[in-house]
């Protein structure tokens, strides 16, 4: 009975997992698809870097980034990287423009289609993370730049710690293959 008990919880919090990458990976290639945001990131990149088109829209970029962000949102922060250096150059956290994200698995995944990375240590932020990212193309399919999110890890830990409420205590933890 403990066995089986196990397996349902595991297959149960399995599935869990597997939706809430699904809904990560939706809402990222929502985000990236918009029309707006693929408008304003033309905008951005034909700008001459540092003029007022290019501010305007920059604070454009990041006004519509803004709503899909914080505490009740799926992604703690979103960010534009630009296609050819992985450069960042729009972030929902200031503190992340001008960083080059080039080698990371969301930016090279993310130019070709929808991802969720691994579970990875992030030095910048002291703690683990998981981006989601997508690539921003025009109207014909050329490749702007790749828009990117961080994943709130306090949903994960919330889905992962789930109780049954049969025992004391539960322990639960979170493998992946390697």
């Amino acid at each position: 009975a403990a066995t089986s008990e196990l397996l349902t919880r595991a297959i149960e919090k399995q599935a869990a997992l597997d939706n809430w990458i699904t809904t990560a990976r939706t809402n990222i290639a929502i985000q990236a698809e918009s029309p707006t945001v693929a408008e304003q990131a033309a905008a951005l990149l034909a700008s001459a870097p540092g003029s007022p088109q290019a501010q305007v829209a920059h604070d454009r970029l990041v006004s519509e980034f803004q709503p899909h962000t914080g505490t009740e949102a799926v992604f703690t922060d979103l960010f534009f990287m630009e296609a050819d250096t992985g450069q960042v150059l729009v972030a929902t956290d200031p503190g992340e423009e001008g960083k080059f994200k080039e080698t990371q698995s969301f930016f090279i995944h993310g130019k070709s289609e929808p991802y969720v990375s691994e579970m990875y240590y992030s030095v910048a932020l002291g703690r683990p993370a998981m981006t989601a990212a997508a690539p921003i193309k025009t109207a014909n399919g050329h490749l702007l730049g790749v828009l990117a999110g961080r994943l709130d890890l306090e949903a994960l830990n919330t889905l992962i710690n789930r109780r049954t409420g049969l025992r004391q205590t539960d322990d639960a933890f979170l493998v992946n293959a390697i």
